[in-house]
């Protein structure tokens, strides 16, 4: 009997030292209501925040409209003038320098953000403006790039001092509200409910602002822009 007890006594013994060593081996999971890893919760976090601003957003949709009709092939934008910044959001743009022409010819970025001016062409290029505070980012050697923070919102042209035929323009809008205009003239800019002003720009017209408010439902605004 006692060497019976005995041997019970080892198995128990071997089947817990058994039982320990593969629940040491085995993948690891985190009980039910505790948080996995701080990566994961953060993840987590910004996927909720993002669901929620989403669900708060509602479009303004409309056209814009051109006198002489044929400016609008230059392209437009159309942002909030006192519309909030998120954080992240349009603030790095990038003016490439190819085939003599700066690519995109219109670009937009939000205050406080980076612009890179590259150059994709065999020579050296530059990027320069005249407009507001006035800048220049100096030479910018082949399949070289500058970057360059712009602080306060502007409209400006963007020249080469070493090729005089090339020109862009670069939008630095004061929220993260913006989009570009297609060429059929229309847009859908989506915003938080509020009352807000609106601005519409092209190239060589007037910029037109108007205000709105911004409820429940799609709201329409248009605007007719000129020299």
């Amino acid at each position: 009997m006692r060497l019976k007890g005995i041997v019970s006594i080892l198995s128990i013994v071997a089947s817990a030292a058994c039982a320990h060593e593969q629940a040491s081996s085995g993948p690891s999971t985190a009980p039910a209501g505790t948080t996995a890893s701080a990566p994961a919760a953060a993840a987590s976090d910004a996927l909720a925040s993002a669901g929620r601003h989403a669900g708060k957003l509602v479009p303004i949709t409309g056209a814009v409209v051109t006198e002489p009709y044929h400016a609008l092939k230059n392209g437009a934008v159309v942002y909030l003038e006192d519309g909030p910044k998120e954080p992240g959001v349009g603030m790095a743009a990038t003016i490439d320098n190819h085939d003599m022409a700066f690519v995109p010819f219109i670009s937009v970025v939000v205050a406080g953000g980076t612009v890179t001016f590259g150059n994709t062409d065999p020579f050296v290029h530059n990027a320069f403006s005249p407009d507001g505070e006035g800048w220049n980012v100096g030479d910018i050697p082949s399949h070289g790039t500058v970057p360059k923070t712009f602080d306060k919102p502007n409209v400006y042209s963007v020249l080469c001092n070493l090729h005089k035929n090339m020109l862009a323009y670069l939008v630095v809008t004061p929220s993260s509200y913006f989009t570009k205009v297609g060429a059929d003239g229309k847009y859908v800019l989506s915003v938080p409910p509020g009352t807000y002003r609106v601005t519409a720009w092209s190239p060589r017209l007037k910029p037109q602002t108007q205000s709105i408010t911004v409820a429940d439902a799609a709201t329409t605004l248009d605007f007719d822009l000129s020299r």
